[in-house]
Protein backbone atom coordinates (compact mmCIF):
# COMPACT_ATOMS: atom_id res chain seq x y z
CA UNK A 1 0.00 0.00 0.00
CA UNK A 2 2.94 2.42 0.80
CA UNK A 3 6.00 1.63 -0.86
CA UNK A 4 8.88 3.94 -1.62
CA UNK A 5 7.82 3.93 -5.67
CA UNK A 6 5.31 6.33 -5.34
CA UNK A 7 4.99 9.82 -6.61
CA UNK A 8 4.56 12.30 -3.73
CA UNK A 9 1.22 13.12 -5.19
CA UNK A 10 0.04 9.84 -5.09
CA UNK A 11 1.63 8.86 -1.62
CA UNK A 12 0.02 12.04 -0.27
CA UNK A 13 -3.57 10.44 -1.38
CA UNK A 14 -3.06 7.21 0.00
CA UNK A 15 -1.75 8.85 3.22
CA UNK A 16 -4.51 10.70 3.96
CA UNK A 17 -7.01 7.43 3.57
CA UNK A 18 -4.35 6.24 6.61
CA UNK A 19 -5.17 9.44 8.81
CA UNK A 20 -8.91 9.38 8.00
CA UNK A 21 -8.63 5.33 8.96
CA UNK A 22 -6.11 6.23 12.17
CA UNK A 23 -8.79 8.96 13.53
CA UNK A 24 -11.82 6.88 13.02
CA UNK A 25 -10.09 4.63 16.01
CA UNK A 26 -11.75 5.90 19.22
CA UNK A 27 -10.26 5.62 22.72
CA UNK A 28 -12.27 3.04 23.78
CA UNK A 29 -10.52 -0.21 24.88
CA UNK A 30 -12.73 -2.15 22.32
CA UNK A 31 -11.84 -0.04 19.71
CA UNK A 32 -8.03 0.23 20.28
CA UNK A 33 -7.97 -3.68 20.26
CA UNK A 34 -9.61 -3.11 17.10
CA UNK A 35 -7.03 -0.90 16.24
CA UNK A 36 -3.67 -2.47 16.86
CA UNK A 37 -5.16 -5.83 15.35
CA UNK A 38 -5.97 -4.34 12.34
CA UNK A 39 -3.19 -2.19 11.97
CA UNK A 40 -0.29 -3.80 12.33
CA UNK A 41 1.28 -4.32 9.12
CA UNK A 42 0.73 -0.49 9.05
CA UNK A 43 2.67 0.95 11.96
CA UNK A 44 5.37 -1.05 10.68
CA UNK A 45 5.56 0.58 7.38
CA UNK A 46 4.82 4.26 8.85
CA UNK A 47 8.23 4.18 10.75
CA UNK A 48 10.24 3.31 8.02
CA UNK A 49 13.08 5.90 7.09
CA UNK A 50 12.05 6.35 3.71
CA UNK A 51 8.54 7.93 5.26
CA UNK A 52 10.12 9.87 8.31
CA UNK A 53 12.62 11.51 6.55
CA UNK A 54 10.58 12.15 3.27
CA UNK A 55 12.02 14.75 1.42
CA UNK A 56 8.49 16.12 1.04
CA UNK A 57 7.03 18.40 3.34
CA UNK A 58 3.06 17.74 3.06
CA UNK A 59 4.15 13.65 2.95
CA UNK A 60 6.44 13.81 6.45
CA UNK A 61 3.43 16.23 8.02
CA UNK A 62 0.86 13.77 7.24
CA UNK A 63 3.07 10.65 8.60
CA UNK A 64 3.49 12.43 11.94
CA UNK A 65 -0.27 12.45 11.92
CA UNK A 66 -0.35 8.61 11.18
CA UNK A 67 2.51 7.74 13.72
CA UNK A 68 0.48 9.98 16.54
CA UNK A 69 -2.55 8.06 16.06
CA UNK A 70 -0.50 4.69 15.95
CA UNK A 71 1.20 5.68 18.98
CA UNK A 72 -2.18 6.82 20.57
CA UNK A 73 -3.44 3.05 19.68
CA UNK A 74 -0.73 1.25 20.76
CA UNK A 75 0.44 3.29 24.58
CA UNK A 76 1.81 2.84 26.53
CA UNK A 77 3.69 0.98 24.58
CA UNK A 78 5.05 1.89 21.38
CA UNK A 79 5.26 -0.45 18.54
CA UNK A 80 9.09 0.33 17.21
CA UNK A 81 12.64 -0.12 18.42
CA UNK A 82 14.09 3.03 20.17
CA UNK A 83 16.14 3.97 16.94
CA UNK A 84 12.78 4.45 15.47
CA UNK A 85 11.10 6.09 18.44
CA UNK A 86 13.73 8.83 18.31
CA UNK A 87 13.46 9.26 14.59
CA UNK A 88 9.56 9.75 14.98
CA UNK A 89 10.16 12.05 17.90
CA UNK A 90 12.55 14.17 15.60
CA UNK A 91 10.18 14.20 13.00
CA UNK A 92 7.29 15.41 15.53
CA UNK A 93 9.64 18.28 16.33
CA UNK A 94 10.71 18.94 13.27
CA UNK A 95 7.00 19.65 12.41
CA UNK A 96 5.97 21.47 15.14
CA UNK A 97 8.70 24.12 14.92
CA UNK A 98 5.94 24.99 11.39
CA UNK A 99 4.45 27.12 14.50
CA UNK A 100 7.19 29.21 14.58
CA UNK A 101 6.55 30.55 11.39
CA UNK A 102 4.44 33.53 11.32
CA UNK A 103 2.91 32.66 8.47
CA UNK A 104 1.20 29.72 10.06
CA UNK A 105 -2.20 31.06 11.26
CA UNK A 106 -5.75 29.79 11.11
CA UNK A 107 -5.83 30.43 7.28
CA UNK A 108 -2.33 28.66 6.84
CA UNK A 109 -3.59 25.83 4.55
CA UNK A 110 -1.68 22.99 7.00
CA UNK A 111 -2.63 24.66 10.24
CA UNK A 112 -5.59 22.13 11.04
CA UNK A 113 -3.49 19.87 10.18
CA UNK A 114 -0.37 20.84 12.18
CA UNK A 115 -3.13 21.26 15.34
CA UNK A 116 -4.54 18.05 14.92
CA UNK A 117 -1.13 16.46 15.39
CA UNK A 118 -1.09 19.01 18.57
CA UNK A 119 -3.95 17.87 20.13
CA UNK A 120 -2.62 13.66 19.43
CA UNK A 121 0.05 14.39 20.67
CA UNK A 122 -1.09 16.04 24.28
CA UNK A 123 -3.67 13.53 24.54
CA UNK A 124 -0.72 10.75 24.47
CA UNK A 125 1.73 12.55 26.56
CA UNK A 126 4.67 12.01 24.57
CA UNK A 127 6.82 14.76 25.42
Amino acid sequence: FLNSSLGHNELIKKLKIVTETLEGYGDEEEEIEKGKSETGNLASSLGEDWLVQHKNKDVRLLVACALADILRIYAPNPPYLEETNAEVIRLFIKILRGFESPDMTTQHPSYSIHFYLLERLSSISIF
